[in-house]
């Protein structure tokens, strides 16, 4: 390892910190003035919403994106791949929203919090699509994109947050507030990648997708027990009524 890898190394490490302390300090802010705001029994349905999604947005990923970083990292050539690594997930996270939407009815026979389900189902959906551009940028060792679309993120999520907070309080307006940021990015780079690239929609791939899913599996199966485990303690207090 020369003197260029190393002062490479700690510069992406210093990229990746910034964007994850910016961006989690704006969601700070805007939570603890949710909380506030909304009151002990609109943050608890919020945060009941949130504890559902979670759970099943790991069908979503099966830890493609780890595998996405590496492939792209070994091989420069295989950035041809990239939209239809995209295009996959796009299919995984349309799948995952249809378990989503059906497992809310067992789960709440409340209207307005399954609302909030779909609603943030859509969201954490597309905020975790975001993760395969990530790696995109940590194969190339671009850091620094990926911490300027963190913060970006979390911007636009804290500002159309607090606006609608201020503007019309309730649980589902902050929903479609979490949603309307991650949708503007998402749909930004889907755009830009089909691009610079080819188009997504055109990168229908099985084999590839195959070869992905034989070697990803392990790491979406670890991923999924680390999210039962921070999540699953929220829904069964949900689920047996207590949400406040």
């Amino acid at each position: 390892m020369n003197i260029q890898d190393i002062k490479n190394i700690f510069k992406n490490t210093a990229w990746l910190g910034i964007g994850e302390v910016v961006s989690r300090l704006f969601l700070l802010f805007l939570f603890i003035y949710a909380a506030r705001i909304l009151g002990p029994q609109g943050f608890g349905i919020f945060n009941f919403a949130l504890a559902i999604v979670s759970l099943f947005v790991i069908f979503s990923n099966l830890g493609i994106s780890d595998i996405t970083t590496r492939e792209l990292a070994k091989d420069k050539e295989k950035i041809k791949d990239y939209p239809g690594i995209l295009l996959l997930r796009i299919i995984l996270s349309i799948g995952a929203f249809i378990v989503i939407f059906i497992v809310s009815f067992f789960l709440t026979q409340d209207e307005y919090i399954r609302k909030i389900i779909w609603i943030l189902g859509i969201y954490v959906l597309t905020h975790n699509f975001l993760i395969v551009v990530y790696s995109f940028f940590r194969a190339r060792r671009k850091m620094k994109y990926e911490a300027l679309i963190r913060i970006l993120e979390a911007f636009f999520t804290a500002a159309i947050g607090f606006f609608v907070l201020i503007q019309g309080p309730s649980a589902i307006n902050l929903s479609y507030a979490f949603l309307a940021a991650t949708l503007i990015i998402a749909i930004f780079f889907i755009i830009f990648f089909s691009i610079i690239i080819k188009p997504v929609w055109n990168s229908w791939d099985f084999n590839l997708w195959k070869d992905f899913l034989k070697i990803s599996w392990p790491i979406g199966i670890a991923y999924a027990f680390g999210m039962i485990y921070i999540r699953i303690d929220s829904v069964m207090m949900g689920f047996l009524g207590q949400i406040t």
